[in-house]
């Protein structure tokens, strides 16, 4: 069981798929450490949680990325985990991987900068701690992975002599967007979880929160129609069951979306 790397784990609405994820992660690739950051105690299988008030905006997550974590981290590196992003095969780790400071999927819509995703990535102690010297007040508005990834690099590279993993690299390392003809060590993104999932499907629209699924829900409904006879009819029941509220957070994330194309 490792010591030098902690699981990461921010949650505070998909608590039963984190905490399986989490349980996934460690029985695939064990680790001694993680550090949970949520606001109910009760669904972490006993695990000892951090309290945070539940997340409401991006700014909410990244404060708990950028203020709380470095308080918290003790071990050289974290391995962050989501309900919809987790270790597929510890088999696939690779040493070389405690090279860089940072890891993710790469991402192929950017043409630089392009690694990557931060819902499962690697991060070093010292990425954690470098973040906070040159954040900008309107970073706590962005994905806190495109803040690190796009908007500081070039600084952390320079003046904190951070390293990002190379593209090759992290597509060893994971997939988000397009997924690779060959496995990877672990993946992210809520579109690949039915397939993951296949053979859980019934745990997996249990527990999903349809406020997950309304900003996805293109993408996720694609996949589902992948699925053999029966996952089709429990994403359909799902659907039925959950239509007012998907319906709700769609017109809440089409407004948001607006607002900030104003902004801009």
């Amino acid at each position: 069981m490792r010591s030098d790397i902690t699981y990461v784990v921010i949650d505070t609405l998909n608590h039963t798929l984190s905490a399986q994820a989490l349980e996934r992660s460690h029985e695939r690739f064990p680790l001694k450490n993680a550090l949970i950051f949520s606001d109910k105690a009760d669904h972490w299988n006993g695990r000892e949680i951090l309290k945070i008030p539940e997340i409401k905006s991006t700014k909410d997550y990244n404060s708990v990325v950028f203020f709380e974590l470095p308080k918290q981290l003790k071990t050289d590196f974290a391995l962050f985990i989501q309900y919809d992003g987790f270790v597929l095969s510890g088999d696939l780790f690779s040493e070389q991987y405690l090279n860089w400071d940072y890891i993710g999927a790469p991402w192929p819509h950017y043409s630089d900068f392009t690694v990557g995703n931060g819902g499962f990535s690697l991060r070093s102690k010292k990425l954690v701690n470098s973040i906070q010297k040159y954040l900008l007040p309107n970073d706590l508005h962005s994905a806190e992975d495109v803040v690190i990834c796009r908007y500081l690099r070039a600084r952390l590279e320079e003046n904190d002599d951070l390293q990002f993993a190379p593209e090759k690299i992290a597509e060893m390392f994971s997939y988000e967007m397009r997924r690779p003809n060959f496995d990877t060590f672990g993946f992210h993104g809520l579109s690949h979880l039915p397939e993951v999932m296949v053979g859980e499907i019934e745990e997996l629209f249990e527990y999903l929160q349809p406020q997950s699924v309304a900003k996805f829900f293109r993408s996720f409904s694609t996949a589902c129609q992948k699925l053999p006879i029966d996952g089709k009819e429990l994403f359909n029941q799902y659907c039925l069951r959950h239509q007012t509220e998907m319906l709700y957070h769609a017109k809440l994330n089409a407004k948001k979306q607006l607002k900030s194309e104003r902004v801009l």
